[in-house]
C-alpha cells in the first residue's frame, strides 16, 4: 500500500531552504547542515478527537467514554491499547458488547475453525464507518482467522497475540485470496488468547 506523501523543509541559519520528499531524506541534509532543522511542509490530514463516545476494547479501563480526555486517560500507557470512535453511547455499547462475545475481551476465547469473510459492510457493531475505507484485512493468525472490514475488527484478532499474522488489502477479492492461499500452506490457525488484555 503507498505512503501518503510527505514534504519536509530543511532549514538552517543563513542558508537557503531546502526541501525533502521523505523523512530520511530530510534527516539526512539536517546531519549535514549544523543549526538545521527539518519540519513537515504538508500537515496531516488525520484531525484529532473532539469530540464524541470512545470505546476502549484494551487499555487501562475498559468501557464506553464521552470525552476523549476520559478515552485518553484510558489508554495512556497501555502498549496494546485499542479503542475506537462512534455516534453515540448506543453504537460503542453494542461495539463493546459484541467484541466481549467475539473476540473474548471479558474471558479467553475459544479454539476456532477456520472462518470465512463475514457478510457485507456493517454487518456487525464494529463495522461502522467501515463501509468508505478501502482496505480489507485478513486475518491468518489470530483468535478467529477471517476477512475483515475494519482495523477494530482485525485489531481484537490480533492485539496481545504472540505470532499473529495479518496484512491489509485494497479489495475483498485480494484479502481472499491470500487467506486462501494461506488455508493451502496451512499457515492459518486460530490461537488462543491466555489472557485477557
Amino acid at each position: 500500500m503507498p505512503q501518503p506523501s510527505r514534504e519536509y523543509t530543511i532549514s538552517s541559519p543563513g542558508k537557503t531552504t531546502l526541501c525533502a520528499t521523505n523523512w530520511f531524506h530530510a534527516s539526512a541534509l539536517v546531519k549535514e547542515a549544523r543549526g538545521a532543522v527539518a519540519r513537515r511542509a504538508n500537515k496531516s490530514t488525520r484531525s484529532k478527537p473532539t469530540s464524541g463516545t470512545y470505546a476502549v476494547f484494551f487499555g487501562g479501563e475498559v468501557g464506553v467514554f464521552e470525552a476523549w480526555e476520559d478515552t485518553q486517560w484510558s489508554i495512556t500507557g497501555h502498549g496494546l491499547a485499542l479503542f475506537s470512535g462512534f455516534p453515540n453511547v448506543q453504537a460503542a455499547t453494542a461495539a463493546l458488547k459484541y467484541a466481549g462475545w467475539t473476540a473474548g475481551s471479558q474471558s479467553p476465547p475459544t479454539t476456532a475453525a477456520y472462518v470465512p469473510a463475514p457478510g457485507p459492510c456493517a454487518d456487525n457493531p464494529l463495522n461502522v464507518g467501515a463501509a468508505g475505507t478501502g482496505v480489507w484485512y485478513a486475518v491468518c493468525k489470530g483468535v478467529t482467522p477471517g476477512i475483515y472490514r475494519s482495523y477494530l475488527e482485525c485489531g481484537l484478532n490480533v492485539s496481545g497475540i504472540k505470532g499473529a499474522l495479518f496484512s491489509t488489502f485494497n479489495t475483498r477479492e485480494e484479502a481472499e485470496g491470500v487467506l486462501a492461499e494461506a488455508q493451502d500452506a496451512g499457515w492459518v490457525e486460530a490461537i488462543h488468547r491466555l489472557v485477557p488484555l
